[in-house]
């Protein structure tokens, strides 16, 4: 029987690179059912994207880094394209239907910050806010809502938020030390303060250098960038709800100097405070989380 994938519908964005935007590359929902037609080895491919693809019904399989994991109605998985992954319809299997999303590589640093967290593999009821988000953005796709740049960029960072959300609301797999997990709990409470490594030691008990090493092995950066990460966080968010001065932002979320801040906030957003303003007030969207 010749395979009939029934693609329900795959929808395309074409996107200026030079913007960083993180977006929607394709959303699409199948059903495969010819083993021979569906078999994705992510290491040959030259497509770059983040990809998002959760089992509605029947079983596929992914190897992870040399190990095969069985993908059952309820799981999803998150890989990077290209990356030593491989997924597959299984030829015992009768057949897999799946919902995706791409997204492209600007959105790399929090997909791995949610990956690190959740694993390659996660388990997701039908009534998950995930599933939710995927479904209205399908559907904004479908009937052709989703048609300029910074639309496109509001449902991928949608989607991306709602994924953090869950992963930051499961529990830890391992329990941060004492020393750090006090230092993350005064910086997300002091962020906006003029506080530097000298505190968080105090405060974590230990001295600069020892917290500086223990910080990076279990947290996956220093205690500087974490908290730089967090002011600017603030600092977007400031930005987006009120009128302050850019002056203001930047005292309100912990930097001293206005010169400063314009620097740091264009490293990490890859755009001055006063484009982000302006491109935000226009799309809505405010909530971005940078890792």
């Amino acid at each position: 029987m010749k395979e009939n994938p029934m693609i329900l519908n795959t929808i395309q964005y074409f996107y200026n690179r030079d913007e960083h935007l993180p977006l929607l590359k394709i959303i699409g929902w199948e059903r495969r059912t010819n083993p021979q037609a569906y078999d994705w080895d992510c290491r040959n491919r030259g497509n770059e994207h983040c990809l998002f693809q959760y089992t509605v019904s029947g079983e596929g399989e992914i190897e992870l880094e040399g190990t095969r994991h069985r993908l059952k109605a309820g799981q999803a998985f998150l890989i990077e394209v290209p990356g030593p992954y491989r997924y597959w319809l299984p030829k015992d299997s009768s057949h897999w239907e799946f919902k995706f999303l791409d997204l492209t590589l600007d959105a790399l640093p929090l997909w791995k910050s949610i990956v690190k967290k959740s694993g390659h593999i996660i388990e997701l009821g039908s009534d998950n806010p995930i599933l939710k988000q995927w479904d209205n953005t399908y559907r904004m796709a479908e009937l052709a809502e989703i048609d300029d740049l910074y639309d496109n960029s509001l449902y991928a960072y949608r989607f991306l938020m709602e994924l953090r959300r869950w992963t930051d609301s499961k529990p830890s797999a391992t329990k941060m030390p004492d020393p750090v997990q006090r230092c993350l709990d005064y910086i997300d409470s002091h962020a906006s303060e003029l506080i530097g490594l000298e505190e968080m030691a105090e405060v974590a008990g230990i001295s600069k250098y020892y917290l500086h090493r223990l910080f990076r092995d279990n947290v996956g950066e220093t205690p500087i960038n974490y908290l730089t990460r967090k002011r600017v966080e603030i600092a977007a968010q400031l930005l987006v709800e009120t009128n302050f001065p850019v002056k203001e932002v930047a005292q309100r979320s912990g930097f001293a100097y206005g010169n400063y801040f314009a620097r740091v906030f264009r490293k990490w957003m890859q755009t001055s405070p006063d484009q982000f303003r302006k491109k935000s007030t226009d799309t809505r969207t405010w909530r971005i989380h940078i890792d």
